[in-house]
């Protein structure tokens, strides 16, 4: 009877030391998938928060390992196409600079343009209407493709300038009696 009691309490002995082992594997396994899990969510959230520049590590051959891997190709992937997308943000930025500079440059061109073709419209209709009264004809045909080429080139200019003035514009101080004075100067006959 004793050796029966030994062999019962060596099974259930046994049976106490399998159930102890399987359970504290049990936790250790638990444990360390509930860390893996971690790591990954951890990832995740830093994915939704914009950050772009991590990997998550995870090392073995198991599930995790290769969910992780396809979440470090996806960030991966993400990550190129925001170089890409920021790449060509850059690109146009720096293209609309360019055509702001453009628009700049053709404004001040058709401004000094503008200017002299002015003068020489209204010297034209001044030498026209003079030369009228003495009827001839050859001076007058000149004049008045002079008067219509100055004309185009006024038009081109006001198209230029149109075009430049839907871009943001600089405002300066003039002194008004000096553009006044020139004015004169220039319609005198």
């Amino acid at each position: 009877q004793v050796y029966a009691s030994v062999k019962q309490l060596t099974v259930i002995s046994a049976v106490l030391i399998v159930a102890i082992l399987w359970l504290v594997l049990n936790l250790l396994y638990e444990s360390q998938i509930e860390s893996r899990l971690q790591k990954l969510i951890a990832g995740f959230h830093k994915l939704a928060g914009g950050n772009l520049n991590f990997t998550v590590q995870m090392p073995g051959r198991h599930e995790l390992a290769d969910l992780t891997q396809q979440f470090n190709q996806t960030v991966d992937k993400l990550r190129q196409a925001k170089a890409k997308e920021d790449q060509m943000i850059q690109e146009n930025l720096a293209r609309a600079d360019r055509l702001v500079t453009l628009g700049e440059v053709a404004a001040e061109i058709a401004h000094e343009v503008n200017n002299p073709a002015g003068i020489i419209l209204t010297r034209a209709e001044l030498i026209r209407d003079e030369m009228q009264d003495e009827a001839n004809d050859t001076y007058l045909e000149d004049i008045e493709i002079i008067i219509r080429q100055t004309e185009k080139i006024a038009d081109t200019t006001r198209s230029i300038l149109h075009y430049a003035r839907q871009l943001p514009q600089s405002f300066s101080d003039t002194d008004l009696n000096e553009v006044i004075a020139q004015s004169i100067k220039i319609l005198r006959p």
